[in-house]
């Protein structure tokens, strides 16, 4: 879930991975599990394909 104001500080709290925008509130900040510091969806997108990235690198260094 992503969100920046307010309102979505529960569900951030709630969901398995919270998303909070850079220009959002610092409720939601300290609530979400993951700050992208601009407001570009982009950057998510960016931010999960890096992550999921370094889990199969990781994941192939210990199965060698």
């Amino acid at each position: 879930m992503s969100g920046d104001c307010i309102n979505d500080a529960k569900a951030l709290q709630v969901a398995d991975v919270g998303i909070s925008m850079g220009t959002g509130c610092q409720v939601t900040k300290n609530n979400a599990h993951l700050i992208i510091l601009d407001n570009d969806f982009l950057s998510i997108y960016k931010a999960i394909m890096w992550g999921r990235t370094l889990f199969q690198n990781v994941r192939k260094f210990i199965q060698f």
